[in-house]
């Protein structure tokens, strides 16, 4: 296990472009372990606030927890679809966030620390990527080190295609056709990219149906799941990042999010742009006000738990 985790951590100093083009098939790990160091410290921020509902049973909170995200995700999602061609990127972060963020306050609902490592493998296996911790936490320490073939996600038929494992990493799979619903989502997911308006309805309805989805499967699963030992954790995160880091990110996001504005006012929006000639920026503008401003809000500086203070080493 030392030599795996010494490997493990040689493939996470990589940058994350660098890991995600030699072993496009684990972006999902890649991107996992570096994102839940942002947004867990939140959660466990937004845990400290339960201690007044503590006559609710965890799993009605759960519940109450799942369905605020499913409205949120819809209302999101209908906003982040008519963000258009410059927009998506962070849509898609977004969505994201959102959908890993419903699965730790469940955790933490169920009392489980949302800034333990031993979230990554179970968010994996709750995603249905594996069916087991162990298979997960192996996952994990192979990612970005170019031996993905000592272990084959759920969905290794995606592993050519860095877009096509961005969709999985949200839950949209363009493999699964099983009905003729199915097909009828694929399209409209295509012209979502291509055709302004198309993606505003198909992004509502998707998001709010993947997140409720992944907050069903994260209740049930830490219904009966106990805290592991923290020595029996197999993986580790990165570090947290510290707050000038954090607020350096923050001045980056920003950053984008004016250069994808201007790009939005420069960029034609399809074929029918013509139709939509100040309504249809207006939407891209505000699309992109929305999910930068959200990835803000997930990825400020939160107050110091002084209780991890008080035990840090």
């Amino acid at each position: 296990m030392n030599d795996a985790r010494r490997l493990a951590d040689s493939g996470r100093r990589k940058p994350l472009w660098q890991a995600a083009r030699s072993d496009p098939a684990h972006l999902p790990e890649l991107v996992l372990v570096r994102v839940l160091p942002l947004l867990s410290p939140g959660v466990s921020h937004w845990a400290s606030g339960l201690e007044s509902v503590k006559t609710t049973p965890p799993e009605q909170l759960a519940r109450e927890q799942v369905h605020s995200s499913t409205v949120q995700a819809r209302w999101v999602g209908s906003i982040t679809g008519s963000s258009f061609y410059v927009g998506m990127p962070s849509a898609l972060a977004v969505i994201y966030c959102e959908q890993l963020l419903v699965v730790l306050r469940i955790a933490a609902i169920f009392g489980h620390d949302p800034q333990s490592a031993a979230r990554a493998p179970e968010l994996l296996v709750i995603q249905g990527r594996y069916v087991t911790i162990e298979e997960a936490e192996k996952s994990i320490l192979l990612a970005g080190t170019g031996r993905e073939g000592e272990v084959n996600p759920a969905a290794s038929e995606d592993s050519r295609s860095l877009f096509r494992q961005a969709l999985s990493m949200i839950g949209l799979r363009l493999r699964d056709v099983r009905r003729p619903i199915d097909v009828l989502i694929i399209i409209v997911a295509v012209l979502s990219f291509a055709l302004p308006g198309v993606g505003i309805p198909f992004w509502a309805v998707a998001n709010a149906r993947v997140t409720r989805r992944r907050g069903e499967d994260a209740i049930r699963f830490y219904k009966t799941q106990q805290p592991p030992a923290e020595d029996a954790v197999g993986v580790t995160l990165l570090p947290e990042p510290t707050r000038r880091a954090r607020w350096w990110l923050v001045a980056g996001l920003l950053l984008v999010g004016v250069l994808l504005a201007a790009l939005a006012l420069l960029l034609p929006l399809g074929r029918l742009s013509h139709l939509l000639p100040l309504a249809g920026r207006g939407l891209a503008e505000f699309g992109l006000l929305l999910t930068i401003s959200r990835l803000l809000r997930a990825f400020r500086p939160t107050p110091a738990d002084p209780h991890r203070q008080r035990n840090a080493p």
